[in-house]
């Protein structure tokens, strides 16, 4: 497949065989030549001012993000407002890498401090922001997991990128059901929709429509609204299950109040699940991390069949219940 540059200089040559034919056949005739190369001029110089820099940004990235509003119709926005949109995306990115990458294996996920997402590149075009996972120096160097190496860093720079099709999925009042095929892991597609969450306009700070795209995707695609933050939200507050029940035991990982999720690891049989609890159970939420428990309630499986997202009803911290098992037990041998 071409790539975006490649795509870009062929429409650009495409112009310059024009002008050179228009040229040829307007010699002899009353036409104003300097005018009429200065036509097709300014055209080329259109290409390279205004789509060479998005076609550079859309080789070199995993992911561009389009930022539209009055706070970047400007040529000039201002650098507390790049820098903010920036800090953001590298943030909500993070936890989303982190997310994925706890999924995979069972195992928890580092990212080193002082290694970053690279800025791939900036655009005109209200604002447009690459980003990239820096494949050249390894996954050791991004997410430390143990000698996890190539597989997992594509299938997270994978993730990454299915993160574009996520707004064509946000309808006007509800997630569309056809995402479930588009992700067909239940937790890897819930972690998908807390970042798109996150990343979806407030509409307070100018910013109206966000949008991804990818090397391989049309930079022009569906955008996240304000609205779509009310959809996405709901969403997540109340997600629809499979009427599958069960009860797993794990240790507690990545915690995240804001989204009221987090990871259990170590589930026989099972590895890891992505939980979410409810607000009855937040107030204890920091006391669970990297403690065991057992959780109970309506999870959803992929398509393995193996447990992947629950809704948890109920958290038992596994102490208590080897407390009360022993004091049967003891009942029992009693009596």
């Amino acid at each position: 497949m071409d790539t975006w540059v490649e795509q870009t200089e062929r429409r650009v040559a495409i112009l310059l065989d024009q002008m050179a034919a228009a040229l040829s056949i307007a010699q002899g005739s009353n036409l104003d030549l300097n005018r009429l190369r200065a036509q097709y001029q300014n055209k080329i110089s259109q290409i390279y001012r205004e789509e060479m820099p998005l076609a550079r940004v859309m080789d070199s990235s995993d992911l561009v993000t389009r930022y539209e509003g009055n706070a970047v119709d400007d040529c000039t926005p201002s650098v507390q407002l790049v820098s903010g949109l920036f800090g953001d995306l590298q943030k909500y990115i993070k936890q989303l890498v982190k997310a994925l990458s706890g999924l995979q294996v069972d195992q928890r996920p580092h990212w080193p401090e002082g290694v970053d997402l690279r800025l791939s590149g900036l655009a005109k075009g209200s604002l447009i922001v690459g980003v990239k996972l820096d494949a050249h120096r390894g996954i050791g160097s991004q997410i430390e997991l143990d000698g996890t190496l190539d597989p997992l860093f594509i299938q997270v720079q994978k993730a990454m990128r299915t993160l574009t099709s996520v707004p064509q999925y946000v309808d006007a009042n509800e997630i569309n059901e056809d995402i479930r095929n588009e992700v067909k892991d239940p937790a890897v597609r819930d972690a998908l929709l807390v970042a798109a969450y996150n990343l979806a306009p407030t509409g307070r700070k100018g910013i109206e429509r966000v949008s991804f795209s990818n090397i391989e995707g049309d930079p022009h695609r569906e955008a996240l609204t304000p609205q779509s933050r009310k959809v996405l939200r709901s969403a997540i507050d109340r997600p629809t299950f499979e009427t599958k029940r069960g009860d797993f035991e794990g240790v507690v990982r990545e915690i995240d109040l804001d989204a009221k999720r987090f990871e259990i690891r170590g589930v026989e049989g099972v590895q890891t699940v992505r939980c979410i609890f409810n607000e009855m159970n937040a107030a204890n939420a920091s006391e669970w991390l990297n403690h065991k428990v057992v959780v109970r309630g309506q999870y959803e499986a992929g398509p393995s069949g193996i447990p992947r997202l629950m809704q948890v009803e109920q958290i038992i911290p596994s102490s208590e219940i080897v407390a009360i098992e022993d004091l049967f037990n003891k009942q029992t041998s009693d009596n």
